[in-house]
């Protein structure tokens, strides 16, 4: 018997329906036992009908079923829990390839197989689709950007890579949403980074043990503290926020996953229905397209104080608006839904929007619209690397420090006639500063840093400002915070006027002594290792020639275009 066989060629949409049923019932033949019946009517059924009926996923398809694919996520369940049980049940699954095309000899003749690959998923013989890597540009809206890692697959003895994110379904014994979420984000975090190393459920099943005062098999689900001590254990160190806490405004937590989602940290985030009031958990990795339409009322103004000529203090207005309050759709894996489903967020009554996930498919096709679920957000579990310690509402804090002291923007901007341009911004709320915040490894922020300003006409930016992105001293983690204009900021290619760096790895009680660099225009300034934040001053230089430079965008990725 064949190691792969191709079962399916999908070419009419109008039959997709009968596609899905004709592949599941050559699965049943597949493993003894298993009715034609029961596998047209199981959960892996329905996801991929979902999948394959999304107006995305290609019309043209074809799928290859591997035989006796050994998962090790199922194996381990397998091993821990089903091989007790009095009937047998199958301990090898199917994998499945989908391709996009429908000539099976030219795709197998073929070196492109690599780019007309859809996706890889594993079938487990509980009915449920297992551990699955999909390509996000099948499923994402244009404009939305997700972080993903690159995954392999081997078929027909050819390595494919795959950069997408982990996507597993719960099955209501061994799993349920919370396992599900901290699996998926151990697999990411595992095979991205080399100092985080991959656990399975009886690793994690350990771990809850020493915490539960009843059994855990079959799963009852996990909190998010028994979620965070489970990614402990692999080296992260996960942080929670409570939305239901006194400090923390709906805006703020609203605010708090555009900031996390922007500096490409997938977190776990836990919700609450509206309609039944169960929890539910979720892996968020990305976000829609922004609203093209600021609302003025949200800019908040920062009054300064400017010392003038003759030593009088003048009261300064300094608009300052938040581009997270822009996003409003955001990209989760969630394990009742299809892989990378876009939801809505709330910002008035911090709750959740989605396409419901029974009623979705038919809807779609049908082009009605479709049902809406609510969730309120409750809890958030965002895995740091241990050595972050400044969180988001510190970074925050320094960054608004920083616009509203003497160095801030207005007041630097008044010192050079070359900057009149400026001088402006932020002194209405019609005419706001935008600020952008995000965390990033300080390798991948100045990689993508040079390679723009490389990318400049050699006369439109100094030397100067090349020379000291060249020679920053940096920590391994460092908070931006991206200035813009409203005209710069709205263009389909945004460009920012100026930024400030702040060290992630400082304490939260730093402020201006967390600053690594700060970019106006025309003007840059840089703290060394050695020296503190008043050397700023020292250090400072003006540039004749500059100009706007590319918005960084090397956390998340758009696979829409």
């Amino acid at each position: 018997m064949e190691k792969y066989q191709c079962v399916l060629v999908g070419k009419n949409r109008d039959e997709k329906d009968s596609d899905i049923k004709r592949l599941m019932r050559v699965l049943s033949r597949l493993w003894d036992g298993k009715l034609a019946e029961e596998w047209c009517t199981n959960d892996a059924t329905n996801m991929l009908y979902k999948i394959i009926n999304l107006q995305t996923f290609p019309a043209e398809f074809m799928v290859f079923i591997e035989r006796g694919y050994v998962d090790r996520v199922y194996r381990d369940i397998y091993y821990h829990h089903y091989a007790s049980r009095h009937f047998s049940q199958p301990r090898n699954c199917l994998r499945l390839f989908f391709f996009k095309g429908t000539d099976q000899m030219s795709l197998l003749a073929s070196e492109n197989m690599q780019e007309l690959l859809i996706g890889v998923s594993v079938i487990q013989p509980n009915g449920i689709v297992g551990r699955s890597y999909w390509n996000p540009k099948y499923f994402l809206e244009p404009g939305s950007y997700v972080r993903t890692a690159d995954f392999t697959a081997t078929i027909l003895g050819r390595k494919l890579h795959i950069k997408a994110f982990p996507y597993t379904m719960q099955d209501r014994e061994a799993t349920t949403c919370a396992e599900v979420t901290v699996l998926n984000l151990i697999d990411y975090y595992s095979q991205s980074y080399p100092e985080y190393h991959s656990i399975l459920l009886s690793d994690i099943e350990i771990v809850e043990a020493r915490h539960s005062a009843e059994r855990i098999f079959p799963s009852h689900g996990m909190n998010y503290a028994d979620v965070a001590r489970s990614l402990t254990q692999v080296g992260l160190s996960p942080r929670i926020y409570d939305a239901r806490c006194s400090k923390l405004t709906k805006r703020t937590v609203n605010r708090y996953i555009y900031y996390y989602v922007e500096s490409g940290i997938p977190f776990g985030i836990a919700v609450e229905s509206s309609e039944h009031g169960v929890l539910h958990s979720m892996v968020c990795i990305g976000h829609g397209s922004r609203n093209r339409k600021m609302d003025e009322n949200l800019a908040v103004n920062y009054l300064t104080k400017e010392e003038t000529s003759d030593h009088k203090v003048k009261i300064q207005n300094c608009w300052i608006f938040n581009s997270a309050d822009l996003y409003n759709t955001f990209i989760v894996m969630d394990d009742n839904a299809r892989p990378y489903q876009t939801v809505g967020l709330k910002s008035a009554t911090n709750q959740w929007t989605f396409p419901d996930a029974k009623k979705e498919p038919t809807e779609e096709v049908k082009g009605k619209t479709r049902e809406i679920t609510e969730y309120a957000v409750r809890q958030l579990c965002v895995p740091f690397y241990k050595r972050v310690f400044l969180e988001v509402d510190g970074a925050a804090e320094v960054f608004v420090s920083v616009l509203t002291s003497r160095i801030g923007f207005h007041q630097t901007m008044c010192r050079k006639d070359c900057c009149t341009e400026y001088t402006k911004v932020g002194e209405t709320k019609e005419n706001p500063l935008i600020i952008r915040m995000f965390l990033a490894s300080s390798r991948t922020f100045l990689s993508y840093r040079m390679q723009t300003l490389d990318t400049m006409d050699i006369n439109k930016m100094d030397d100067k400002i090349i020379e000291v992105y060249q020679n920053l001293y940096c920590p391994r983690f460092v908070w931006v915070c991206e200035l813009y204009t409203q005209k710069t900021f709205v263009s389909d290619e945004p460009s920012a006027i100026g930024e400030i760096v702040v060290d992630a790895t400082s304490r939260c009680t730093d402020n201006m002594g967390a600053l690594v660099l700060l970019h106006y225009p025309h003007y840059i300034t840089y703290r060394d290792t050695d020296s503190n934040w008043i050397d700023l001053e020292y250090n400072e230089q003006w540039a004749e020639n500059w100009v706007p430079f590319k918005q960084f965008q090397g956390n998340l990725h758009d696979f829409s275009k």
